[in-house]
């Protein structure tokens, strides 16, 4: 059997341009009074976390940013930020900057080919719609007496 390559967190953000994600800042005004924390900055931070990690919390994006790994891999200047900064970015975000990257990957044929080209993927990650939607959709078999009858 062969063995199942690895998507890597890098591979899916370097799907989205740089340039799309500056055009997008400008056109959303994402970046609007933020010091630190940019919008193209949060986006690699929570995609790479989310790609990464088995769980995802504010000390996660925390230690993420702070890796030498991640700054590197970005070319993020050094600087630090708190866990509550995070919080308090991700709260005032304007959705559309995601929503838009979201639109431009979700057409893109590399997605395709990286995702879901010939390899399996496991998720390890369950959206609790899903699992409310499989409850409601299994199949109930009716009460039947010991008799067969009703």
């Amino acid at each position: 059997m062969p063995k199942t390559k690895s998507i890597k967190a890098e591979e899916v953000i370097g799907l989205v341009p740089d340039e799309l994600l500056d055009r997008l800042t400008i056109e959303t005004r994402v970046d609007y009074s933020v010091q630190k924390l940019h919008g193209k900055t949060v986006f690699k931070l929570f995609l790479y976390a989310f790609l990464n990690s088995k769980t995802i919390s504010l000390r996660i994006l925390e230690a993420i940013y702070k890796s030498e790994k991640f700054k590197n891999l970005f070319n993020i200047p050094n600087g630090a930020i708190k866990h509550s900064g995070v919080g308090m970015r991700l709260a005032k975000i304007n959705y559309q900057y995601f929503e838009n990257i979201f639109i431009h990957l979700i057409r893109s044929p590399k997605l395709d080919a990286i995702l879901f080209a010939g390899k399996k993927i496991l998720a390890s990650k369950i959206d609790s719609t899903i699992v409310i939607l499989s409850i409601k959709l299994r199949v109930i078999r009716p009460y039947r007496s010991e008799s067969g009858h009703g």
